[in-house]
């Protein structure tokens, strides 16, 4: 009768609609993964951009090293002078690279007795321009002399531990991505604490026989060197640069 399909009709026609309805359901699923990974994969792009701001939340501040030191270790005398150093013979407009490795560095960290030994040399032989410096005491920042001539970008800071003072000055600095540590205390500290990245050493060809060493204390662990460069000068100056290989 005309208005009356065959069953058989009407049961192919409801398995072609699950049919139909099953392919689109694929094809949405497979676009909404696609669309899912490619999300996915530009999520994991700029965490590895290092130009990505939050990345750079998790690199830190790399610490490096420029001291002079005798051949039998000491960056002093016993009287804590540095006057063995000074009267060395030097080569006329010869730095040994100190200019070069100062561009490379971002500020500079010192500790008070070495501040007070390198203002002692006067004016003249002030060698860091306008480079941003703290200056590190224990106890209070006036008792720390600073001469009229120094920069303003020098800042006297007491600091009860260095290490806090370092993870401060990383999160208020983002900035600061490279920094010249100088004195043997506070390379000595960083080191132990796993900052410092490189450094480099200036044999001077002299045995003071007794003074005030590099290291004085133990660093707590063994510190792996990896050789980058060695430079020899007519004056007898040998400058070594190593890779620290932090493992800590």
């Amino acid at each position: 009768r005309r208005g009356i399909k065959h069953p058989m009709v009407i049961t192919l026609l409801q398995l072609l609609s699950l049919f139909l309805a099953f392919i689109i359901f694929c094809v949405e699923s497979t676009y909404s993964l696609s669309l899912s990974s490619s999300s996915s994969s530009s999520n994991n792009n700029n965490n590895n951009n290092p130009n990505n701001n939050n990345n750079n939340s998790i690199r830190r501040m790399k610490g490096v090293t420029n001291i002079a030191l005798s051949v039998d270790g000491f960056i002093a005398d016993k009287d804590g002078s540095m006057d063995w150093l000074n009267n060395q013979p030097q080569i006329p407009g010869e730095d040994f690279g100190f200019k070069e490795f100062l561009k490379g560095v971002d500020c500079m960290i010192m500790g008070h007795k070495t501040f007070d030994t390198v203002t002692g040399f006067g004016e003249k032989m002030w060698a860091y321009g306008d480079k941003p410096i703290y200056v590190l005491t224990r106890g209070a920042a006036s008792n720390v002399e600073v001469p009229e001539w120094v920069p303003r970008t020098v800042r006297v800071t007491t600091v009860k531990s260095l290490q806090k003072f370092w993870l401060d000055l990383e999160s208020s600095h983002p900035r600061f991505k490279t920094v010249y540590v100088d004195g043997g205390r506070t390379i000595q500290s960083l080191l132990r604490g796993g900052f410092i990245d490189r450094m480099t050493l200036t044999r001077v060809p002299i045995l003071l026989g007794e003074g005030v060493p590099l290291f004085t204390a133990s660093l707590g662990h063994n510190v792996n060197l990896k050789l980058l460069d060695t430079k020899s000068f007519s004056n007898g100056f040998i400058i070594t640069t190593y890779e620290v290989v932090n493992e800590i």
